[in-house]
């Protein structure tokens, strides 16, 4: 009960995020694996790619909605599941929508 509570309120964050995000272009299914708050507030995540195993890259949140990114990739790693990133292109480390991806539940 209290696991299913927990990814519906972490979900109803997600999507009022995304809502009021740009749009992002590039989707990829990312492990967490540390979630940081600087000194300046900036909330920066080191997420790993599914695809090649031991690959670690930082990624930032755009402030304004760092205290929900942090909460989900908090989840993610309490819960042992991935996360699903929307970026503005390939190449790039800044994250404008993130949300729990359910394939482990």
């Amino acid at each position: 009960m209290k696991k299913g509570l927990l990814i519906g309120c972490v979900s109803v964050v997600a999507v009022a995020m995304m809502s009021s995000s740009a749009l992002a272009a590039v989707y990829e299914t990312l492990t967490v694996k540390r979630a940081t708050v600087k000194p300046n507030g900036l909330t920066t995540l080191m997420l790993e790619t599914t695809s090649n195993s031991g690959s670690f890259t930082w990624y930032t949140v755009p402030q304004g909605s760092d205290d929900q990114s942090l909460a989900i990739a908090l989840t993610a790693i309490s819960l042992g599941n991935k996360v699903r990133v929307g970026k503005p292109s390939a190449g790039s480390t800044v994250i404008l929508e993130i949300g729990l991806d359910n394939a482990n539940l």
